[in-house]
């Protein structure tokens, strides 16, 4: 059984049961980048975009037989309410439960039927050879797609090729596509690009990527490109579970041949799979889970980056409130490290006010958003990456519910680490206990973390800060606690 055959064995069977793409993942025994890559390969559909239709199927069905209590079919379809349902139910039939039940029929829906995967072919099981790889930075043109529609690829090179001999420092003289790790729908960014030395001037809409070190299994495909998905789907589905492999949640390569000939698509190229290791020493299995919900988080504020940046163009009085009193706090030019600077408003506001300020972000569309506008913005992770310094402040808003609490104390640990002794740092977190997966209009799907003030204000302590000033602010998402500290 392939491992797409797997997964939608699993979906068919627990089709009214809660199940997401990491759950998914993990009854499939694999990692969900991987299993996302092998089910879209196999199927042309995102896993959950299947299971969701087919779940709308079945009510569509139920629905039509005369079920008295919608809420009740939402509930058994997966949905927490009625009006979650309803739209959903309306975005994929173009009418409202309640139109179906009043029809008796479902003749004229487009269903969702169970799908029928296509048989292997016969074909000599591929085996890979393995590298492991440094570091590497890619510079190209990156665009959004989906598996059911990636037509748009071949013009994307085509566009990028005109502009390539522009990016300075290549490392490579042979270009590379870089594809990211898909989210819950199949979306995922693909970047046609470059390897270069160092990250240096990056020209009009071209970005810039850091790939973290990583042991890939790398895999000959001989043929036209376009039998490219094919041997994809032979990969995800079939050579790697014979290899007994998992698949990283990190981006896949393809290098093209130094015979590759884009004009006629012969030539042949290699698929460069990053696979999943052992957890390092040291690092709790929680904590490998905090950093992936991370990087999920990261990945879909990097699809909206340009929605994001057009709703928060305009700032509140609250914001340049916090700001100023940041500012108030620092000596004249101080020099102040922003994470996760997003569009960079906050920066630009304080460098109105004479401060000097570093603009970072994780995601690379806010950085390239920033360079566009002329600033200078580095791509910086604020668990992973050193944060250099000292600095003589910090401002990290809306930035700490992404951060998990497992890690937490490193995090202001580092941040402690970066400032000079009498350092500020101004920061928020979200009030509440727990944790939440949501979806925004302008930011997508992300993890928050909600915290209690007295327990942060103790891990505060502990990291070496002293809290100085706090304020509470309350909006959609509930109430935010703003806290400037002091480093010890």
């Amino acid at each position: 059984m392939s491992l797409a055959a797997k997964a939608l064995w699993i979906m068919e069977r627990n089709s009214e049961q809660p199940l997401n793409l990491n759950e998914l993942a993990e009854a499939c025994g694999v990692s969900r980048s991987h299993l996302a890559h092998a089910f879209g390969s196999a199927a042309g559909i995102p896993a959950i975009a299947y299971l969701r239709s087919r779940r709308l199927s079945r009510a569509a069905e139920t629905l039509a037989a005369g079920a008295p209590d919608i809420l009740s079919v939402a509930l058994d379809s997966g949905y927490g309410s009625h009006e979650a349902f309803t739209r959903a139910f309306r975005d994929q039939f173009g009418l409202t439960p309640e139109a179906v039940r009043q029809r008796g029929d479902t003749g004229a829906l487009p269903l969702t039927e169970a799908l029928e995967l296509p048989k292997d072919g016969g074909q000599p099981t591929l085996r890979p050879r393995f590298q492991d790889v440094g570091q590497l930075l890619v510079v190209g043109l990156a665009a959004p797609h989906v598996y059911d529609n990636t037509v748009g690829i071949p013009g994307q090179w085509q566009q990028f090729m005109a502009v390539c001999d522009d990016i300075p420092d290549h490392a490579e003289d042979i270009p590379v596509g870089v594809g990211q790790v898909p989210d819950e729908d199949g979306e995922f960014r693909y970047l046609c690009g470059i390897e270069v030395k160092q990250l240096g001037y990056i020209p009009p809409g071209l970005e810039a990527m850091k790939i973290a070190p990583a042991r890939y299994a790398v895999f000959e495909h001989n043929g036209h490109v376009s039998g490219l998905y094919d041997t994809y789907r032979r990969v995800w589905n079939e050579a790697l579970p014979a290899a007994g492999l998992i698949a990283a949640d990190a981006p896949i390569i393809e290098r093209h041949n130094p015979t590759f000939n884009p004009a006629t698509g012969e030539g042949g190229l290699t698929l460069w799979i990053p696979l999943a290791e052992p957890q390092p020493a040291g690092i709790r299995d929680d904590e490998a889970v905090a950093r992936s919900r991370n990087r999920e988080t990261l990945a879909s504020y990097d699809r909206y980056a340009r929605r994001y940046a057009e709703v928060t163009a305009t700032m509140s009085a609250d914001t340049r409130d916090l700001l100023r009193r940041l500012a108030q706090a620092l000596p004249d030019r101080a020099s102040v490290l922003e994470i996760g600077s997003g569009p960079g408003w906050d920066a630009d506001y304080l460098e109105s006010m004479g401060l000097t300020v570093r603009r970072t972000d994780a995601t690379p569309g806010f950085v390239q958003l920033q360079r566009e506008r002329g600033k200078t913005a580095e791509l910086l992770d604020l668990i992973g990456d050193p944060l250099g310094g000292p600095y003589d402040g910090a401002l990290m808003l809306y930035v700490l519910q992404h951060i998990d609490e497992p890690l937490l104390p490193a995090v202001l640990a580092k941040l402690r680490a970066a400032l000079r002794v009498g350092g500020m740092l101004l920061l928020s977190f979200r009030e509440g206990d727990g944790t939440l997966t949501e979806h925004g209009t302008v930011s997508g799907d992300y993890h928050s973390t909600l915290r209690r003030p007295e327990d942060f204000r103790a891990a505060l302590e502990t990291a070496g800060f002293a809290s100085e000033w706090e304020r509470s602010l309350t909006d959609d998402d509930g109430v935010w606690q703003i806290v400037r500290a002091r480093a010890r």
